[in-house]
């Protein structure tokens, strides 16, 4: 599922068997981007991926992301908030991060992805009150835990 555009969302919905998950890029710069209350799994690629720098209010929450062959999340020169997912069982990290600030990762679980839980590239997000355990290569690479 690929969307653009203002005021998308994406809710209740069981997404899995495709190449991405749900793709948000571009042009969400005057009003929300929201995925919640989502179970997507079995995804080729990234279960949910975010690029481009427009994207200033996407919302990913109350989701289940897991057994997808690349990442759980992956977004890309956006600020995305990501709070209260469980992200497990990934290929590629729970959650990657690269070029972007103001990112939010709070209340979330990572666990058992083949790569790091979180990981982030030029990106300093606000990592607070997540469960990260059991990734293979680590729980975080690039950032700290926070509290």
């Amino acid at each position: 599922m690929s969307v653009s555009g203002s005021d998308v969302s994406i809710r209740n919905c069981d997404i899995h068997d495709c190449w991405w998950g749900v793709s948000i890029q571009g042009g969400v710069s005057d009003g929300d981007a929201i995925v919640e209350y989502c179970e997507i799994h079995d995804i080729s690629g990234a279960g949910i991926y975010v690029s481009g720098s427009t994207n200033e209010n996407v919302k990913i929450r109350w989701n289940a992301i897991y057994d997808n062959s690349g990442n759980g999340i992956y977004t890309y020169d956006s600020p995305t908030d990501i709070n209260h997912n469980t992200i497990a069982g990934n290929g590629g990290h729970g959650v990657d991060i690269r070029y972007s600030s103001g990112n939010i990762i709070k209340n979330c679980i990572l666990a058992l992805n083949t790569s790091y839980g979180i990981s982030c590239t030029s990106a300093t997000p606000a990592v607070s009150y997540n469960d990260a355990w059991s990734n293979t290569a680590g729980d975080y690479d690039g950032c700290t835990g926070g509290t």
